[in-house]
């Protein structure tokens, strides 16, 4: 199921999500196109699926924000999704209505532990950059997780956007010890492992260009891809 398939105007780079390897049916279907321009299809020859725990940093760490909305929806139900044609600020409205009454919502031990993965995820690229050592740092220990719950508790970790921030905090208020021994869990493990856990996924595509429309629209036709968008660079 496509969980994301749109595409932003003017994106700089794409990505897209698949549960198997689909490298091999993905250049047989691109060898039904050869109406296509020979660059085009020598593009599409080159593309290959790689594990995402083997991308850069920088490439995880952006996949997941942009993905983070998709990450909540399959955690949380009743998580709120744009509706067709709403207005941004009108859609970031009831995403903060939401956000500020977590707390009145009963949340499964099994969907606090994703959500502590996410935290953590957050937290690596956080505390990366907070020690001027930003997609150096792929994974923390239980001590450094600890350390970060506390100080995002006091004052946001602040690295990604208001609405995970606050999202985060509000969880591991109401829920502080579950989420203190969650956390704890994803201690050492790398950030890209954490993402394919959250995803439900083990493979990527990771373009730093706009994918051409004809080759995402054959990639999206793939029954493993599960998200596919462009960037917004």
């Amino acid at each position: 199921m496509k969980i994301r398939t749109d595409f932003v105007t003017n994106s700089s780079s794409s990505s897209f999500i698949f549960k198997e390897n689909e490298t091999e049916a993905l250049h047989k279907a691109f060898a039904d196109m050869r109406y296509v321009e020979k660059w085009l299809f020598d593009w599409m020859q080159g593309i290959n699926l790689s594990p995402i725990h083997e991308h850069t940093m920088e490439e995880i760490f952006e996949v997941a924000e942009w993905y983070m909305r998709d990450i909540l929806k399959n955690i949380l139900t009743d998580y709120p999704v744009e509706h067709p044609n709403e207005d941004w600020e009108a859609f970031n409205k009831r995403e903060w209505e939401y956000i500020k009454e977590i707390g009145n919502k009963k949340i499964s031990d099994e969907a606090l532990k994703k959500i502590a993965g996410i935290f953590v995820l957050y937290a690596i690229d956080a505390y990366g950059n907070n020690i001027g050592e930003r997609y150096k740092i792929d994974r923390l220990s239980r001590e450094v997780i600890v350390d970060c719950i506390i100080e995002h508790m006091s004052c946001c970790l602040d690295i990604w956007n208001r609405s995970v921030d606050e999202f985060t905090r509000n969880v591991i208020a109401y829920n502080y010890e579950k989420m203190i021994t969650f956390a704890q869990e994803y201690a050492d493990i790398c950030a890209g492992v954490i993402l394919e856990e959250l995803l439900g996924a083990k493979y990527m595509y990771y373009s730093q260009l706009e994918t051409h429309y004809l080759i995402a629209d054959a990639i999206k036709a793939s029954p493993h891809c599960i998200l596919g968008c462009g960037h917004m660079g």
